[in-house]
């Protein structure tokens, strides 16, 4: 066996067994748990950033079952939220996806005005929530951030 070929079969190795590591891997083992009822999104934003960029932060939210409802606790960042309001939402249900843009300034109606913190959730059925929190450049012909996957608060 030539040593190229040798090459191939241990990286083909190597990945089956990444693969089986990976489905091997109990699912409470992992980062985020799929489903939950109440959990965290750390970083939201409606905000002006360097340069002329423009925060914004989208959310999506995943039910499988038809009823759900889920409440929104904007808690601002450098606060104490200790008396937030929440704002309940019904949620498309049969694994469906509701998504909301710019969530922040969906729900709080900033009106120009400009919003840093963390979003709590909750939910009357199990849910698994996504955010993109990202920055538009002054153009809006280039955007860039990251998903945030909702984090279950029994976890933190």
């Amino acid at each position: 066996m030539t040593a190229q070929r040798r090459l191939v079969v241990a990286k083909t190795w190597f990945v089956v067994a990444v693969f089986a590591v990976v489905l091997a891997t109990p699912a409470a083992a992992q980062l985020n748990q799929p489903l939950h009822r109440d959990g965290w999104i750390l970083a939201a934003a409606h905000t002006p950033g360097d340069q002329g960029s423009i925060w914004r932060t989208d959310l999506w939210v995943a039910s499988r079952d038809a009823g759900a409802s889920v409440t929104f606790y904007f808690c601002e960042a450098d606060k104490d939220n200790t008396g937030t309001t929440g704002i309940a939402v019904p949620i498309a249900g049969n694994q469906q996806v509701t998504y909301f843009e710019d969530v922040v300034d969906h729900f709080l109606d900033l009106q120009g005005g400009s919003w840093l913190g963390a979003l709590h959730y909750t939910s009357n059925q199990d849910v698994q929530v996504w955010a993109r929190v990202y920055s538009i450049s002054p153009d809006g012909t280039k955007s860039y951030g990251q998903l945030i996957e909702g984090i279950p608060t029994v976890d933190m």
